[in-house]
């Protein structure tokens, strides 16, 4: 009922499309009459469906379970199709998939599998996990990088750092079960 209360104020209350402007206003208690109807289409067009929706931040128990998401490293480590594509492109040295591949690459597994592993773990592991999902970012941009480069030697070589990466985090699968 507040955040309604809350949305209606923004609604009814605040004057500016100026950020600045508008997050004084917000502090202020939004005091200041209502003079622009475009802010009034903004915030509701925002606020309002989150508040009859139900909006709600995404919590650990909306994440893919620890399981799957080292079952997808293992799966990386043993046998991925996705490092023999970046392979195969530095031997048929097609740098344009490569640089392509290895954003998507970054993005949805480090992003949607280490990610997800990392914020179930804790402690000690749980900082592991995100220098290990920081190292194999950084590995995928040097590997970006040197596919734009058009270096093979280097894009090889930041292929087995990845791989290093992946076998660095199944580790801390035994780390998980403990918790």
């Amino acid at each position: 009922m507040f955040l309604l209360a809350l949305g209606f104020i923004l609604v009814f209350k605040c004057d500016s499309l100026n950020f600045e402007k508008f997050s004084k206003e917000i502090r202020l208690g939004c005091e200041n009459s209502l003079k622009n109807n475009n802010l009034q289409r903004i915030v509701a067009l925002t606020i309002t469906p989150m508040l009859l929706c139900g909006f709600e931040p995404v919590y650990a128990e909306n994440l893919p379970s620890i399981e799957k998401c080292f079952n997808a490293v293992r799966k990386e480590i043993e046998g991925s199709e996705s490092i023999a594509r970046l392979s195969r492109d530095i031997d048929e040295e097609n740098w344009t998939d490569l640089i392509t591949f290895s954003r998507e690459y970054e993005a949805g597994f480090r992003g949607g599998v280490l990610k997800s592993a990392w914020k179930q773990l804790s402690g000690d592991t749980r900082n592991r996990g995100i220098e290990i999902s920081n190292s194999f970012t950084f590995d995928l941009i040097g590997l970006n990088k040197a596919g734009r480069k058009k270096d093979s030697t280097d894009a090889r070589a930041k292929i087995e750092l990845i791989k290093q990466d992946l076998k660095d985090f199944s580790t801390l699968e035994n780390s998980a079960g403990s918790q």
